[in-house]
């Protein structure tokens, strides 16, 4: 996961076409098969869905962030997205 989060912030910090690419390329070189797999699978624009039902993974962030349930709902009222009010419940738990 980390090799993979290192050659998103690679592609990420460059518009040069050249530099994208030798970052692709050495990251499927390096990478265990099924890992250079996956980095195809996603950078195509491929993404999972289905995983986790909405609710469910409201209910673990909750749990996660220590807050009730009915917090969180009014959280999302404010931020306005579910996956944004979700990494701020999380982020501020980690810290």
């Amino acid at each position: 996961m980390r090799r993979f989060a290192d050659l998103y912030a690679a592609l990420d910090r460059t518009t040069r076409t050249n530099e994208k690419v030798a970052a692709i390329a050495d990251h499927l070189r390096a990478a265990p098969p099924e890992d250079a797999a996956w980095a195809v699978y996603f950078l195509s624009g491929r993404r999972l869905q289905g995983l986790l039902a909405s609710s469910s993974l409201a209910g673990l962030a909750a749990q996660a962030a220590g807050v009730p349930g009915w917090l969180l709902l009014e959280s999302l009222t404010a931020v306005g997205d579910f996956t944004e009010t979700i990494a701020l419940l999380l982020d501020t738990r980690a810290r």
